[in-house]
C-alpha cells in the first residue's frame, strides 16, 4: 500500500499521507490529500482563523481545495482529526 518515492520532493510520500502534513507537501502530494490532512495542515500552521490574506503563497493551492471541498465549516469549529475546539 507504500507509495513509491516521490521523485520532485526526495522523501516518502507515504509518510506524510499517513497523518497530519507538517511540512509543505509537494505538487503531487496536494493532489491526493485526505480531507483531514488538509484541515490538520492548514490549522496547524494558521491556527482556526485562517484567511487569504494570512496564507503564504505556496499554501494558496491547499487553502483553495479546502474551501473547494467545503472544509471551511469544519476548521472554523476546529473538530476536524483529533483538534478540539478551545
Amino acid at each position: 500500500m507504500g507509495l513509491e518515492d516521490s521523485s520532485d520532493s526526495g522523501y516518502e510520500t507515504s509518510t506524510a499521507l499517513e497523518g497530519v502534513v507538517s511540512r509543505r507537501p509537494s505538487r503531487r502530494e496536494m493532489r491526493i490529500m485526505t480531507d483531514e490532512q488538509i484541515l490538520g495542515y492548514i490549522w496547524d500552521k494558521y491556527g482556526r482563523d485562517v484567511t487569504p490574506s494570512r496564507l503564504r503563497k505556496v499554501d494558496v493551492i491547499i487553502y483553495q481545495r479546502m474551501v473547494n471541498r467545503g472544509l471551511t465549516s469544519q476548521l472554523n469549529s476546529g473538530t476536524h482529526y483529533g483538534h478540539k475546539a478551545a
